[in-house]
């Protein structure tokens, strides 16, 4: 099995070196992670000493390639393994979007302010007097006193603090720079908060039609055409073709709503369970991306997720590999991660992010050639920023655009099934009201 040297930081901020075992950079860097070491130079050892980084690999025997990605799997469940620590004083506790911002903006004053991490906490407790968020900040008050390290107070407080807050929480901790860091990451996080409010507010009006679509149509059927089909019969004429299965649609479902409600509860439990299902996750997200506008949609959420993550984690110091694994585990969908996954390979192989992005495809060309510009000119960093303004510039734009398509072709669908409906209805009256007049 190769050999890396290694240079870390501890939890405590103290410099380490030493040497570890692992069959790739990926791998050597998680086992780092486990031990609560931050790297900051991983390099080949042979024989005892360092070894020039060999270039990326053309061609893998698929034997290797199999126990690479066995080797990754396993690290990643070690480390998920290793952060799985249950609560002792009570049930988990979740917080609210708005909650985590509030938190860790709240976190940033203070430490900006001057106070120490556990009387910041201590005065965030008093702050908010009830609630969860006042039992997150004694939870981790807590677990500070006791001498636990912040990143890892946060992943027993609570499931909201993810991975990428609580490596992010770690590294600030070890480079005494973890006011700037909750700030930035508070920033990220009204970022993407502000996303997917413009996700949801952009498909509320489409969902408001449909619904009163459908109430008006169920509306018109099941109750005035009951109403209306004895005066329709005792007109002793035939009724159009339309008319007929209408009348008669409508006498199948009030003789049978029962087991038809039934059918589509239990029709709509199935539907919800299979796609909560994690054995169908990769379906799933396969499936989603055959459809054309929310595959677009969700490509230009995925490209702006990378981005802007990537780009944060940079800022606070992280390695690049060690960025673009956070963002894997904060990436979604099943579909992404896997490209992510072959992202991650390429890099600890010692490609370039932009030449890692462009082998393994999916992202647009304008982020691979701003990912090139910045590596060349040795501000990756701040070339991500600016691309990621841009993409939130277009992902706003299409929200906007894909509204603006769906409302009309809702409103279209919506007024065809109801103006049908109320056509034949109307239609049958008058063929009735005539038969009677002329009778």
């Amino acid at each position: 099995m190769p050999s890396f040297l290694y240079e870390a930081i501890s939890r405590d901020g103290a410099a380490m070196k030493g040497k570890l075992d692992a069959p790739s950079r990926a791998v050597a860097i998680r086992e780092l992670g486990r031990r609560g070491l931050t790297a900051k130079a991983l390099k080949p050892a042979v024989n005892g000493g360092v070894a020039k980084e060999s270039a990326p690999r053309a061609k893998e025997s698929p034997k290797k390639n199999a126990e690479r990605k066995r080797a990754r799997a396993k690290a990643k469940i070690d480390t998920e393994e290793d952060r799985a620590v249950h609560v002792d004083n009570g049930e988990e506790t979740k917080l609210k979007p708005d909650q985590l911002i509030l938190f860790t903006e709240d976190l940033a004053d203070f430490l900006t302010a001057g106070l120490p991490l556990e009387q910041s906490l201590h005065a965030m407790e008093n702050q908010h007097a009830s609630g969860g968020l006042r039992v997150v900040c004694e939870r981790l008050r807590l677990a500070i006193t006791e001498g636990t390290s912040f990143g890892r107070a946060l992943a027993v407080a609570s499931p909201s603090f993810d991975e990428l807050y609580c490596n992010l929480a770690t590294a600030g901790e070890a480079s005494g720079a973890l006011a700037p860091i909750l700030r930035r990451q508070s920033e990220y996080l009204s970022q993407m908060r502000e996303m997917k409010r413009k996700v949801v507010s952009a498909l509320i009006y489409p969902a408001f039609l449909i619904v009163a679509g459908v109430l008006v149509t169920a509306l018109l059927m099941f109750y005035l055409m009951p109403e209306i089909t004895s005066l329709l019969e005792d007109s002793g004429k035939e009724l159009p073709l339309g008319t007929r299965l209408l009348m008669g649609f409508s006498d199948f479902v009030v003789g049978n709503w029962w087991w038809l409600t039934l059918g589509f509860v239990v029709v709509v439990a199935l539907v919800i369970a299979i796609w909560k299902n994690p054995a169908y996750k990769n379906e799933r997200d396969s499936f989603l991306l055959q459809i054309p506008l929310i595959s677009r949609l969700q490509r230009a959420e995925f490209n702006l997720l990378f981005t802007e993550t990537v780009a944060n984690l940079i800022a606070n110091g992280l390695p690049l590999l060690r960025a673009t694994e956070l963002t894997r585990n904060a990436t979604t969908n099943h579909v992404f991660r896997d490209q992510l996954d072959e992202v991650i390979e390429c890099l600890a192989d010692g490609a370039s992010l932009s030449a890692s992005m462009r082998r393994v495809g999916g992202f647009t060309p304008s982020l691979v050639d701003v990912a090139a510009v910045g590596e060349s000119t040795g501000s990756l960093e701040k070339a991500l920023k600016n691309a990621a303004r841009r993409l939130r510039r277009d992902l706003d734009v299409l929200l906007e655009r894909i509204s603006a398509l769906i409302q009309p072709v809702i409103i279209t669908v919506m007024a065809l099934v109801v103006g049908s409906a109320v056509y034949l209805m109307i239609t049958a009256i008058f063929q009735a009201i005539s038969s009677v007049n002329a009778g």
